[in-house]
């Protein structure tokens, strides 16, 4: 092990010791919200905000759709954090930084870890707003956390065959039938951006069966897996991406999506939350 792998886990510690120390409470799950989406505050009670630059070793996001701040509070009757904004790939992050709160979630989390995001639709069946229930996933980058880990975050060869909770994944589809939200499982690629693909890539990414598309959530999994947690991912598809290069990219019209369904996509995790 070298000096770098030593100080990925002391860091780790240090943000798990920080994070204890002020919320004084076991935390049953964490949610790492993607661009957009804000807490229910019908649902979510809060109890404990606190900004990312405040806590040991965090960076705080610079992409306005992302707030930086760490909220524990209540949901489905359950403690629970929320990761309220994330740092990625294309802002120039390695792999152990971008990946760097997922590692921190599973290891301080009781369950388990879901992770949020908006993704471009390939699959031509689903509709801006549905909810796409990760069921796996295509990585077609290099860009892999596992790579300079160490022993005390898990080994370095890890199985992704149920990377993604079967068990969750089937009681998140029943509940969101059941609430009238349209959600249905999916297979997610994962590029860097941020750039938006090309109709090339698309019609590569919807042969090789992708349903959806997007620059994160990928590296945050492959670190939650390898620290042995359970895991959900629920991506909203924001825009429907085009094969034959006519769409119009608008980021406002996106991001705005992420705002509009986070009341259905709190609605729905708190339901899930309540099975436990």
């Amino acid at each position: 092990m070298n000096k770098s792998q030593k100080l990925i886990s002391k860091k780790i510690s240090e943000s798990i010791a920080f994070i204890k120390k002020n919320i004084a409470l076991k935390i049953d799950f964490s949610i790492i919200l993607g661009s957009g989406f804000e807490p229910d505050n019908k649902l979510f009670k809060e109890k404990i905000v606190i900004p990312y630059e405040k806590i040991p070793n965090f960076v705080k996001p610079v992409i306005k759709t992302h707030k930086g701040l760490l909220r524990f509070g209540t949901l489905g009757g359950k403690n629970v954090l929320i990761f309220h904004g994330r740092i990625h790939a294309y802002q120039g992050y390695n792999a152990q930084e971008v990946a760097y709160n997922a590692r921190v979630a599973a290891k301080i989390s009781k369950q388990g870890v879901i992770f949020t995001n908006l993704v471009g639709g390939i699959n031509q069946k689903h509709k801006v707003g549905d909810f796409i229930i990760l069921k796996d996933h295509i990585n077609l980058t290099d860009f892999n956390p596992l790579i300079m880990s160490d022993e005390n975050l898990g080994s370095y060869f890890v199985d992704m065959t149920n990377a993604y909770k079967k068990e969750w994944n089937k009681k998140l589809i029943a509940i969101a039938k059941k609430e009238k939200i349209k959600a249905n499982e999916g297979i997610f690629a994962f590029l860097i951006g941020p750039n938006f693909e090309t109709p090339a890539e698309l019609s590569l990414l919807k042969k090789i069966g992708a349903d959806i598309v997007g620059w994160s959530i990928v590296p945050e999994v492959l670190a939650a897996r390898q620290a042995n947690t359970n895991i959900a991912a629920i991506s909203c598809v924001s825009d429907i991406t085009s094969l034959k290069g006519k769409s119009k990219i608008n980021l406002d019209k996106i991001w705005n999506v992420g705002k509009i369904k986070s009341e259905y996509l709190f609605k729905l995790i708190n339901k899930f939350i309540l099975t436990f």
